[in-house]
């Protein structure tokens, strides 16, 4: 450890062992500081996986990290049990459901992914409750987050394009949720259309700027113009806001 305090869970040695002795390979380590004693400590590593290994039968459960940079194939990861997922080199997804029904996936952290055209992306994640797609730029595939129904905030930075549903418009899966958008996004005509029966989505932009062909956005949510956050992604201002109907002109041209 790189502290004077090694944590995990309710347990806490101070100060923290400085050699390890072993490490097997579920990430058990005998660490051993002639001033403290000896001490086993039960880390969780997270698993790395290929596609290769996935399509021997790999079963990866717990935190996992998948090593590719293309998913390319339909149902690649669908239903796997694991419960977060890091995909460091992943650029895009261009095949459907990619994790379809993980059932078990509670977060999917993506930094360098910027397209998502394959449709489903996380679909049926029924337990997801955190994305990270800070670089993303366009979201060209359908329903990438239908049935994700504990995915209460999602944030969008570098988000340019989003051409066909963001959800599934029978579903209402953000229902009560919050989208925030960070830069001007060209949106296809029925875009969040059923995607939620009440919340919020925020754009930095506001509706007089505007031009294009107008797209339906949730009956019940609140549209926010003018947003501007904080390094945190907390909203600090916002001009205007209204309660929407089936039409917005925020189509850029």
């Amino acid at each position: 450890p790189t502290t004077d305090k090694l944590v995990r869970d309710d347990i806490t040695i101070f100060p923290a062992p400085t050699e390890y002795l072993s490490t097997d390979h579920n990430g058990t380590f005998t660490p051993s500081d002639g001033k403290v004693g000896f001490y086993q400590v039960t880390v969780d590593v997270p698993q790395e996986f290929t596609l290769d290994d996935l399509a021997t039968g790999a079963k990866p459960t717990g935190d996992v990290v998948i090593t590719v940079e293309r998913i390319t194939r339909n149902s690649a990861f669908y239903g796997l049990p694991m419960t977060t997922v890091s995909l460091p080199n992943l650029t895009t997804a261009s095949a459907n459901n990619s994790f379809q029904g993980c059932q078990n996936l509670t977060r999917v952290d993506a930094p360098n992914l910027e397209v998502i055209s394959g449709s489903g992306f996380v679909a049926d994640c029924g337990n997801l409750a955190s994305v990270n797609l800070p670089n993303l730029r366009e979201i060209t595939g359908a329903a990438v987050f239908q049935g994700a129904v504990k995915l209460k905030e999602i944030i969008l930075p570098n988000v340019t394009k989003i051409t066909t549903y963001f959800a599934n418009g029978r579903h209402n899966s953000l229902n009560g949720g919050v989208i925030k958008l960070g830069k001007k996004a060209e949106l296809g005509t029925r875009v969040f259309n059923g995607c939620m029966k009440t919340g919020d989505i925020y754009l930095p932009w506001s509706e007089g700027e505007v031009s294009g062909a107008p797209w339906e956005a949730p009956a019940g949510a609140t549209i926010h113009y003018n947003t501007v956050y904080d390094s945190e992604w907390n909203v600090t201002s916002r001009s205007e806001e209204r309660r929407v109907g089936k039409e917005c002109r925020h189509r850029w041209s």
